[in-house]
């Protein structure tokens, strides 16, 4: 469609510039989310309705994780990339594919962070509602920001090199995890949540890099997640956990992202 081809030309002409402003336009999303659903600390208990201290139900439970600010910015993340995937049509090369024969082998050191956070111990969720609450508040973000920065962003800069992709969508994502956490309120740990979207950025882009298909990375991603979720951290986990998921990731991201591959591969342009 003539649309569409004068869309992918200008996301392929000023890819920065379309990077960019799709992060921003995302920032707008979470501060709808703080608009739609509001959290304000309760200053008298006694002043709630007695419905309140009802325990929830399973249903409840489940639609808490989207009925939130981080779960309605996240729909509305998945609904833009979607839409901009189909306009664009580029669901096959945003890595929507079967990865290369082989990539998969990438996906150890992601599945050892996994393991390490459940060395620990697990604190398993209770009934199938927590059961759905954890699989939607940890399913969402990681679906979106796959999607969104090694999908959608990936594709409209990859032409400029693997290196510039993977920096640029890293970047953004950790900026962007910074500015939503540090932007809802007293929050200390938003430089570490930065900087482990950042270094995980870089692993999950040398996983696309390498497999050729979003859903390697997507994969890693969601084990991580899914098991930090459910993980009872102890110091020793903790402090491995913090150098594999930061230094490690980003280390061997950038490998996967600059070297070539055993067989048959070419050396990436920088």
């Amino acid at each position: 469609m003539p649309g569409s081809a004068a869309a992918r030309s200008l996301a392929l002409r000023h890819p920065f510039l379309f990077s960019g402003a799709l992060t921003l336009l995302l920032l707008g999303f979470a501060g709808l989310g703080r608009v739609f659903y509001p959290q304000q600390p309760v200053g008298d208990l006694r002043r709630l309705p007695a419905a309140e201290f009802r325990p929830p139900t399973q249903l409840e439970r489940a639609l808490e994780a989207v009925r939130s600010p981080e779960g309605f910015y996240w729909v509305l993340a998945l609904a833009l990339a979607a839409a901009l995937l189909s306009g664009l049509g580029w669901w096959r090369e945003a890595g929507l594919r079967a990865p290369r024969r082989g990539g998969l082998v990438h996906l150890w050191l992601p599945l050892l962070a996994a393991g390490v956070a459940l060395s620990g111990g697990v604190l398993p969720p209770e009934g199938s509602g927590e059961l759905a609450a954890l699989l939607i508040s940890s399913g969402l973000p990681v679906a979106g920001e796959e999607l969104v920065f090694r999908g959608l962003l990936w594709r409209a800069l990859e032409e400029r090199g693997p290196l510039v992709a993977a920096a640029v969508t890293s970047l953004l994502a950790g900026a962007l995890s910074y500015a939503v956490s540090a932007t809802g309120g007293p929050t200390p740990e938003a430089r570490y949540i930065a900087a482990f979207t950042l270094c995980g950025g870089l692993l999950y882009a040398g996983l696309r890099r390498r497999t050729g298909s979003l859903w390697p990375p997507l994969a890693g991603h969601l084990a991580v997640s899914l098991a930090t979720g459910v993980a009872v951290l102890g110091s020793g986990a903790y402090q491995l956990l913090l150098y594999l998921g930061t230094l490690g990731f980003a280390a061997y991201g950038l490998a996967l992202v600059l070297l070539p591959a055993r067989a048959g591969g070419r050396r990436p342009v920088l």
